[in-house]
C-alpha cells in the first residue's frame, strides 16, 4: 500500500462509511474507499452514508 492510500485509510471517513465483505460476516470494517478493504476480503461492498453501495474490485 502506498503512502497516500495508507493516509486515506487511516483517517476516519468524514462523509461516513464502512465496508462489508462476505468473509467478514456481521462486521462493518472501517474505510471510505475500496482500497481500504482487507486484501483477503471477498465480495466487498463500500457503503457510504450519502449514496448507493458499490461493489469493490478484488484486491491484488
Amino acid at each position: 500500500m502506498g503512502g497516500a492510500e495508507e493516509a486515506r485509510c487511516s483517517v476516519v471517513c468524514i462523509q461516513g462509511g464502512y465496508i462489508t465483505c462476505d468473509n467478514y460476516p456481521y462486521q462493518k470494517l472501517d474505510g471510505c474507499a475500496c482500497e481500504c478493504a482487507p486484501k483477503d476480503g471477498q465480495n466487498c461492498v463500500l457503503h457510504l452514508e450519502h449514496g448507493p453501495p458499490s461493489n469493490c474490485p478484488p484486491q491484488s
